[in-house]
């Protein structure tokens, strides 16, 4: 069927909301870059982040009503060919694409920079859907298990090498849908486990984690009914597990950058170094505390004005939300972001209520 009216289609709650977060957005990405302009500026002075950021919202408009004046069967028939030239795009970054901060993630056109990984979310949101449509498609069977993560894996491994590990793992997003429609949850469960063990690796010593899994693993065995138990089985997952555990410290010491093992060591406490590799964090942290609860006000953060925060347009934004903005703003918008879904709003009625102090409403 062909959408007979783009607007009639629309959930105008959702994009009112929208709307609203993405001026928030852009009033804070102006707050943030005045820092780094000297003499007096336009507010649509295009030549600055701001600017840019404001031409794009602008562009996006009419590209929102293209697509959805599309018929829906259009993108069902050419989702395969949308998702190739996603993959080529992201190809030819390693040729022709531009490297900035050391990574080579966009395509440099004029003053102004495209990171088509990005668009590459989208196409493979478009190819995965499709596949997972085929009415023969049943994720309990391991080779449609095989081709659905070979989906997931194309980009993840074009975008990798570029460096972007960020953009990367956003794709493991995904197995939450293929989980939904059928993946075996031993999938997720095994990705959680892996994650534990990664991080009490670079805390404890090996053969202590090691000795953990042991005795849990001891444990469930003991506890399960006898015609459940698989000595094998419990065997090969020690055995996993125990070489998982050991190539941590390689994989940490040879195959992470030195700007990644910074981040792990400044989370887990390893090193505090305030002018070096903790500086970003600790500003951070000082430009979000010293906005309190009621925020400094708009255009009046210290730490935002002063430039203290590096790369405060991008990474960092939250910093100047929290500083000018204050804790009381982040707590009573954030149930936008969570209401912006079709006939959930549960979460933002009762938002007004949740940013009163608590002892006008718990008495």
């Amino acid at each position: 069927m062909r959408n007979q009216s783009v607007t009639n289609n629309l959930d105008w709650i959702s994009v009112v909301i929208y709307l609203i977060l993405v001026i928030l957005g852009w009033l804070n990405i102006y707050s943030s870059s005045l820092s780094s302009i000297e003499g007096e500026t336009s507010i649509f002075d295009f030549s600055q982040i701001y600017g840019k950021q404001f031409l794009f919202i602008l562009f996006s408009i009419p590209v929102i009503f293209i697509v959805l004046s599309v018929d829906a069967k259009f993108y069902e028939k050419y989702s395969s060919i949308i998702f190739a030239v996603s993959l080529l795009s992201l190809v030819g970054l390693f040729a022709f694409g531009k490297t900035i901060a050391g990574q080579r993630c966009w395509y440099g056109i004029g003053s102004f920079t495209l990171q088509p990984s990005e668009f590459a979310k989208a196409a493979t949101s478009l190819a995965l859907a499709k596949y997972l449509s085929d009415v023969q498609v049943n994720l309990k069977d391991f080779n449609r298990q095989v081709q659905a993560l070979l989906i997931l894996a194309l980009p993840v491994l074009l975008i990798l090498p570029q460096p972007d590990p960020g953009s990367a793992l956003i794709y493991s997003a995904f197995i939450l849908v293929l989980n939904r429609e059928g993946l075996p949850s031993w999938y997720l469960w095994t990705g959680f486990i892996a994650i534990v063990l990664f991080v009490m690796a670079l805390i404890l010593k090996p053969l202590v984690i090691i000795g953990i899994a042991l005795a849990i693993i001891v444990f469930i065995y003991y506890r399960s009914r006898i015609i459940n138990r698989n000595w094998i089985l419990s065997t090969i997952i020690f055995v996993g597990i125990s070489g998982f555990v050991f190539s941590v410290d390689y994989v940490f010491e040879n195959v992470f950058k030195q700007h990644h093992r910074d981040r792990f060591n400044i989370l887990l406490g390893k090193e505090v170094d305030m002018k070096g590799v903790g500086y970003n964090t600790n500003q951070s942290e000082i430009a979000i505390g010293s906005g309190g609860w009621f925020g400094k006000g708009y255009l009046e953060g210290t730490q935002t004005k002063g430039g203290f925060v590096p790369e405060q347009h991008t990474d960092y934004i939250f910093t100047t939300v929290g500083e000018e903005w204050g804790a009381e703003l982040i707590s009573t918008m954030s149930p936008f972001f969570n209401s912006v879904r079709r006939g959930n709003w549960t979460p933002l009625i009762l938002a007004p209520i949740h940013s009163l102090p608590k002892s006008l409403w718990t008495a």
